[in-house]
């Protein structure tokens, strides 16, 4: 699954998005980008399901790695670079590699 916010208004008003990756579909949304935002898609999950998460996408906020390490604990916790080449910002895409997170190192053995 992927987790990122979203501007939907002027005046800094954001959306937490979290979209199944395998799909590629937004399965969850709400307003505002704070860890009790993405706690309450955890707990509308349960215990069970979240013990099935493989791997989380993010970027950098504390806030979402926060919520995904309390709730998500067997996941994964992948973040996101964002591409520096002005050509593959021009073609849409990221080329850029994905790298676990230093936590997730320290666990899994080197990456």
């Amino acid at each position: 699954m992927s987790v990122d916010e979203v501007s939907w208004l002027k005046y800094h008003r954001y959306l937490t998005i979290v979209i199944d990756t395998d799909i590629k579909k937004v399965i969850w949304n709400a307003q505002g980008r704070k860890k009790e935002v993405l706690n309450r898609y955890y707990e509308a999950l349960g215990p069970e399901n979240c013990e099935k998460i493989e791997s989380v996408a993010m970027d950098g906020a504390r806030t979402y790695i926060s919520s995904t390490e309390e709730y998500a604990k067997k996941a994964a916790h992948r973040l996101r670079q964002v591409p520096r080449d002005p050509e593959t910002e021009r073609r849409g895409g990221c080329d850029a590699p994905i790298r676990a997170s230093k936590k997730h190192a320290e666990n899994k053995g080197s990456i």
